[in-house]
């Protein structure tokens, strides 16, 4: 999907019609998406575009591991790990949720919405992770 992204607009105010109208985006708190539009975003030439490359962006997904639990297997992280789950994330679905439980131990939770749940409920985020490295310090 990043290949393929939208890179230009004619305004910000175009880039946050387009973002608001989209079913994953329109799930953002308001000042999220403000935000979004503000930082990821530059002008040139009279046009609004994309403050990042695409290109990065599928160089970033490319090369993620998909072999991450058998890698945790074999060099298991020295430090504690705490994780926050979206409770409607379809890639925890498919990435199974079995590894990251045992990664995290006791310190696996939940959260309401999709995998951008930060994006989501930035303000309950905040308060869990926090928490989470509070927990992490005990």
């Amino acid at each position: 999907m990043s290949r393929k992204r939208r890179q230009e607009w004619p305004t910000r105010e175009a880039v946050q019609q387009h973002f608001a109208a989209k079913a994953a985006f329109a799930r953002w708190d308001p000042r999220v998406l403000a935000d979004y539009v503000a930082c990821g975003f530059e002008q040139h030439d009279g046009k609004t575009v994309l403050a990042f490359r695409r290109e990065v962006e599928t160089r970033i997904y490319d090369t993620l591991p998909h072999h991450l639990g058998t890698l945790l297997r074999r060099h298991p992280p020295r430090c504690p790990v705490a994780f926050l789950a979206g409770t409607q994330s379809r890639e925890m679905r498919e990435a199974g949720v079995t590894a990251s439980k045992a990664l995290a131990r006791e310190r696996f939770g939940w959260i309401e919405g999709t995998h951008l749940f930060p994006m989501e409920r930035p303000d309950e985020t905040a308060q869990r992770v926090l928490d989470a490295i509070a927990s992490l310090q005990t």
